[in-house]
């Protein structure tokens, strides 16, 4: 069985553990995720300035809006915010943001979806995507192949999982555990720079799956955390 695969299976076998009252430790505090999420504007700003050609579903004005979400490795959310109106989604469940409403569960399930990661081996959303596919159109990816040549760059939305169990109108709660896999791009994994550990994932949605990439690796980086452990 290749490593990769073990990852996969390891971190499926985690999502449906729902009956475990274990407390696991995460390195990654409601600040510097919030400090994550509170990057979204000035990383929407900088896509939707340096790289138009991403923003896809603004036709009239060019300028994307997202929604910026950030989970600890155990897949509790711990911030997630809109970057047009920099609204706070713990607090709040009615925003004046323009981001589309079912992208903030996207989000979430994007950072998620991070959690294939280890501390050697960074996963982000859209290699988890690229390891579900079953054409042959990509490069290799451990001893699995994928791609998007022969299918659209959103192949597999149907299997995502936004499972939630929240009673706030937003259908999620901050401080809760929410779990999802979606297998395209936009989730990327958050490490400490200095000590190279996985401490959690980042997630973001509004737009196409290239500008939610870009986003959520400009936040990541914005707040002084990285992307992977190299």
């Amino acid at each position: 069985m290749s490593f990769f695969r073990k990852i996969i299976l390891a971190a499926s076998a985690a999502l449906f553990a729902f009956g475990s009252n274990a407390v696991l430790a995460s390195d990654l505090s409601k600040e510097d995720a919030d400090a994550i999420a509170k990057k979204c504007d000035e990383a929407a700003a900088d896509v939707n300035a340096s790289n138009p050609e991403t923003v896809l579903f603004r036709p009239k004005t060019g300028i994307g809006a997202w929604w910026c979400a950030v989970t600890d490795r155990e897949g509790t959310l711990l911030a997630i915010r809109s970057s047009d109106t920099q609204e706070n989604g713990c607090e709040k469940t009615h925003f004046n943001s323009d981001a589309a409403r079912l992208s903030e569960l996207i989000a979430i399930a994007k950072a998620w979806t991070t959690s294939f990661s280890n501390n050697e081996v960074a996963v982000d959303s859209r290699v988890a995507g690229l390891n579900s596919r079953i054409d042959q159109g990509g490069p290799p990816v451990g001893n699995l192949t994928g791609g998007n040549n022969e299918q659209a760059p959103l192949w597999g939305v149907w299997a995502t999982n936004l499972l939630r169990h929240s009673e706030r109108a937003s259908g999620y709660t901050c401080g809760k555990r929410h779990f999802g896999v979606v297998p395209f791009a936009g989730g990327v994994p958050v490490y400490d720079c200095d000590s190279k550990k996985l401490i959690g994932g980042a997630g973001a949605s509004g737009d196409s799956v290239d500008s939610d990439d870009l986003v959520a690796r400009k936040a990541i980086a914005l707040a002084g955390f990285c992307t992977s452990p190299d």
